[in-house]
């Protein structure tokens, strides 16, 4: 029951699979002490549930100080595919890792080719008092970083969407690869069908990014899938875009906030079962 209920879930049946075979392990040890030391007790549901919250939360790492260094500086550029949610999440990032916390944000937008991008993001670090810095030639991307870079300082770099032809990606890469400090965070639209999801993962596995950040969690049961992709590329996740509004729907992810989200939908499945 325990496989069932994770792949309605969402989770993928192998990862499914090893979890559920991993918590009757981990309660067959505990039954076997409990024979060793006094009479079986029949195994509690809150038992189970520990057994399926450290399974799952063994699965998966969080970025444990994501977008800083010991001296706050961080260049970070957020790619992914088309509609990911990429510009909304970086102007979150600004003010929750940036501006809430004292630390000076510069904008570098690689996005100068899509009808209207460059203005919106111009707005937006007009209205957060950063500097905006759109660069059409892509080669002067280290100059620009250099320019700006110092002490307590982080710097988002917005780039365009790439298509899964693989061609712009590759593009992106030429031009991120300039500069080598730059952190690459991978943003994912959460509702992605399980296919699609590891698609686009695999496509973007070229840049090795630091951290998978998924927005339109609002929108999605599917939190499995999530958990799936954290655990077959060993990235950590980072932030989760929880809503359309700025800056308070961006979430920074923990393991007991995304298990909770896996057990609940497990928990449902359990009891559609029964």
């Amino acid at each position: 029951m325990e496989c069932h209920a994770l792949v309605d879930a969402h989770v993928d049946r192998t990862l499914a699979e090893e979890i559920a075979g991993s918590m009757r392990m981990r309660l067959a040890r505990k039954e076997t002490l409990r024979i060793a030391t006094g009479p079986a007790l029949v195994v509690s549901r809150n038992e189970v549930d520990a057994a399926l919250l450290a399974e799952v939360g063994a699965r998966f790492e969080v970025s444990r100080s994501p977008l800083t260094d010991a001296e706050g500086v961080c260049v970070a550029a957020l790619i992914g595919p088309h509609g990911a949610g990429k510009t909304t999440t970086l102007v979150k990032l600004a003010v929750a890792q940036g501006l809430s916390v004292g630390r000076r944000v510069e904008i570098i937008s690689l996005d100068t080719n899509r009808v209207g991008a460059t203005e919106i993001l111009r707005s937006y670090a007009g209205v957060l008092n950063t500097g905006f810095y759109p660069l059409d030639n892509p080669a002067l991307l280290p100059h620009a970083i250099e320019d700006l870079i110092e002490r307590n300082t982080l710097i988002l770099i917005d780039t365009p969407g790439c298509g899964a032809d693989g061609i712009s990606a590759r593009g992106l890469l030429t031009a991120l690869s300039r500069y080598k400090q730059i952190e690459s965070h991978l943003v994912l639209p959460a509702t992605m069908s399980e296919r699609e999801l590891r698609r686009t993962v695999d496509l973007f596995a070229l840049f090795r990014p630091v951290s998978l950040l998924f927005t339109r969690i609002d929108e999605t049961v599917g939190f499995g899938r999530i958990l799936t992709e954290a655990a077959r590329t060993k990235t950590p996740l980072s932030f989760f875009g929880t809503g359309p509004e700025i800056p308070e729907d961006l979430e920074a992810v923990t393991k007991p906030g995304l298990v909770d989200r896996i057990v609940k939908q497990y928990r449902e499945g359990v009891l559609s079962a029964a």
